[in-house]
């Protein structure tokens, strides 16, 4: 480790990164020593302390009124500052519209989202509804169509004298089909039953 310290503080890397010469992986391990090690942190606030120095001794004094020169520039451009407020709050005002304005679209596109989704859902419940209803047309067709099926004619009794219907039964694909053509009204205690 002493040999690693020494071959850093011999090297130009503190002077290089004292001057901001360094890359970033530079600069981290420079950092990591000088936090780590008490003579790398010593020889880097000595190397500080002589830039310091010789930059004093080889400073340029400034020119009488800079400062002042400085400070009128400063007014004149503050007072063409008002232009500058003009296109800000001009661009700020823009940014809003904009901003508002994507929301709407944002909330349009999420509306539209969830309607697209019931749409799809009442259209695959329909597709499902269909399949059964032409499954049981297959199925009437099967029996209408098979000579194994007996034909019914279902007649009302006493009591259901306006009853009048078709009934298909197949024995053998043990299916049926009723047809219906007029069906009174019961009392909800009672129901419609077949007998043989």
């Amino acid at each position: 480790m002493k040999q690693k310290l020494q071959s850093i503080l011999e090297s130009d890397l503190l002077e290089n990164y004292l001057m901001g010469n360094t890359s970033e992986e530079e600069t981290l391990q420079v950092e990591k020593y000088i936090a780590m090690y008490p003579e790398v942190r010593k020889t880097y606030d000595e190397l500080q302390e002589n830039l310091e120095s010789y930059a004093k001794s080889h400073a340029v004094p400034v020119p009488d009124g800079l400062k002042d020169r400085i400070l009128l520039q400063i007014r004149k451009e503050n007072k063409g500052g008002s232009k500058f407020m003009r296109f800000a709050m001009a661009a700020s005002f823009a940014i809003l519209v904009s901003a508002g304005a994507s929301y709407f679209f944002w909330n349009q596109n999420q509306n539209l989202k969830e309607e697209n989704t019931v749409v799809n859902n009442k259209i695959d419940d329909l597709q499902e509804e269909m399949r059964e209803q032409l499954e049981d047309v297959r199925n009437q067709f099967i029996v209408l169509q098979n000579p194994e099926t007996k034909k019914y004619k279902v007649t009302g009794n006493t009591k259901a004298q306006e009853l009048k219907a078709v009934a298909y039964v197949n024995p053998v694909k043990k299916l049926s089909y009723l047809n219906v053509s007029k069906l009174p009204n019961l009392p909800k205690n009672q129901c419609y039953q077949m007998q043989n």
